[in-house]
């Protein structure tokens, strides 16, 4: 049921003698969730917001799915063992690696270097440079591309995996912070057109039945439990 037509007719509920409120109905409970839908459950019933739901949904998704594009401006930055740290170097020169015919470049190569826009080649004698990133991410530097390769090189591998060095269980965990606030604001914006179009019950059941974050990126709350089978 959407807040707005069940309003304060959901205080019908606590005089069956099956369910108790677990917090005291106010219409600020409604208000922080608005615009929101009243989920009734076999035992319980929740304020719901299905806005905000999607808006973690889509951040989720964008953290493991969304591949940053490499920009056409050239870098040139060395990485050696006293920029990345010795596990790290060990770790990229683990790596496997493809060449370039067209450019005679020695490539790295693992998806989670990939997803994030980063080109790492490798010289010579330990060396590696970086000669590309994205250009989506403004200021994306030196730092973060070290941010990035520390995160990698901690990322466990799947257990099936045969190259132990490849495949990882989720994006997520591989994101620098620039990256993960560049991609939490692409999220609110697409979540802001989401809100010009009209939920169904449909949607809204699938939404509640797959959110498992307590408050959106804005620290809001997705949903509250107001009423629990005693």
């Amino acid at each position: 049921y959407k807040i707005s037509t069940v309003g304060h007719g959901l205080g019908a509920a606590t005089s069956t003698d099956s369910c108790r409120p677990t917090s005291p109905i106010s219409t600020d409970s409604s208000q922080q969730l608005r615009p929101g839908w009243a989920v009734v459950s076999r035992d319980s019933i929740h304020v719901f917001n299905p806005y905000r739901a999607q808006e973690v949904n889509l951040y989720h998704k964008l953290l493991n799915s969304h591949t940053l594009k490499i920009g056409p401006t050239v870098r040139d930055w060395e990485l050696r063992a006293g920029d990345i740290g010795h596990s790290t170097m060990i770790f990229l020169l683990a790596l496997p690696r493809s060449h370039d015919e067209i450019t005679c470049q020695s490539h790295v190569v693992h998806p989670g270097i990939t997803i994030n826009g980063i080109r790492i080649v490798y010289e010579n004698d330990g060396l590696f440079r970086v000669v590309g990133v994205c250009d989506e991410v403004k200021g994306f530097g030196k730092s973060d591309v070290i941010e990035t390769l520390h995160l990698v090189a901690k990322q466990p591998p799947r257990g099936n995996e045969v190259e132990s060095t490849q495949g990882l269980n989720s994006f997520e965990g591989v994101r620098c912070e620039k990256v993960r606030g560049y991609l939490r604001e692409r999220a609110v914006r697409m979540s802001r057109a989401f809100a010009a179009f009209s939920v169904t019950s449909v949607d809204v059941f699938d939404l509640f039945t797959n959110s498992t974050d307590k408050v959106c990126l804005c620290d809001k709350p997705v949903k509250k439990t107001i009423f629990r089978a005693s």
